[in-house]
């Protein structure tokens, strides 16, 4: 008689379960496992909660015109002459500079050269590049397998190659030069700027960036909380607080995180899931 316990079909919430068993290495220390698996929904809303939370109270310690860490930020600010200011702020903005330099020369004709309406000029380069390094390789490792001396194509000098990477050069200096006449124009726009303002407009970038850091943190430990299980137990929590992980060496954190982000964890999500800061 078949086993019933077997026909059943598996639950829904079996399917969509996500886990592996993560080998935990540092030199010296013997080899140890822990299971890792993706937080539930609740525990998830916990840890963004704690995140928003860490990141409100380091906010207002920031702001606080009492506190030490505020007072080096406005030495440090005031510090500063113009110039210095003005390259500082830019760092803010060089990131999304360059991804607009990125598609400007792509889908524009007004920049760079002609790379098609949809930017598939360049993406037949890519293509055709990844094509013919396949074929170089299929054709190296079979004289290889023949233990042939003679016939191998050298990368580097395939006529081809050289073809597509001289265009390719050619896209990188397109995106470099409209990155360049960006980043001149909001140099400027920064510089018309008083020096007071500058001073304060700097503070409170490195506010929101410290606080940016801050969330990051406190989303990842607590993330980790809830993630790391015992290999024989999966409903046992490894850890019995999130400040434990912040006491291993970081090579051990990140092959925790690794472990975590190999079970489904939406990196790029998170990076846009940041709240904004506290008025």
């Amino acid at each position: 008689m078949p086993d019933v316990a077997s026909t059943q079909p598996a639950h829904l919430t079996d399917l969509f379960e996500t886990g592996q068993e993560v080998p935990i290495t540092y030199p010296g220390k013997p080899e140890t496992a822990v299971w890792v698996e993706r937080p539930n929904p609740d525990q998830h809303e916990e840890c963004m909660r704690k995140a928003r939370a860490d990141r409100a109270r380091r906010y207002h310690e920031l702001m606080d015109p009492e506190s030490d860490e505020r007072l080096a930020l406005v030495q440090d600010a005031e510090a500063m002459d113009k110039e210095a200011l003005v390259e500082a702020i830019l760092e803010k903005y060089t990131r999304n500079l360059e991804r607009q330099a990125l598609n400007d020369v792509l889908f524009s004709e007004e920049f760079g050269s002609d790379w098609g309406k949809e930017g598939e000029k360049w993406t037949a380069v890519l293509d055709g590049l990844q094509a013919r390094f396949e074929e170089i390789n299929v054709h190296n490792k079979a004289l290889d397998a023949a233990k042939a001396e003679e016939g191998q194509i050298d990368i580097e000098a395939d006529p081809e190659v050289v073809r597509l990477t001289t265009i390719q050069d050619q896209f990188q200096a397109d995106v470099a030069a409209r990155s360049a006449d960006l980043v001149t124009d909001k140099k400027i726009e920064i510089a018309l700027e008083n020096i007071k303002a500058l001073r304060k407009d700097l503070i409170q970038q490195r506010i929101e960036l410290e606080c940016d850091l801050q969330w990051f943190a406190s989303f990842k430990y607590e993330q980790l909380y809830y993630a790391v299980r015992y290999p024989n137990d999966h409903t046992q929590l490894y850890f019995r607080r999130s400040s434990q992980i912040k006491s291993l060496p970081n090579v051990v954190q990140e092959q925790l995180m690794d472990g975590l982000n190999e079970v489904d964890l939406d990196v790029d999500a998170l990076k846009n899931s940041l709240t904004p800061l506290p008025s």
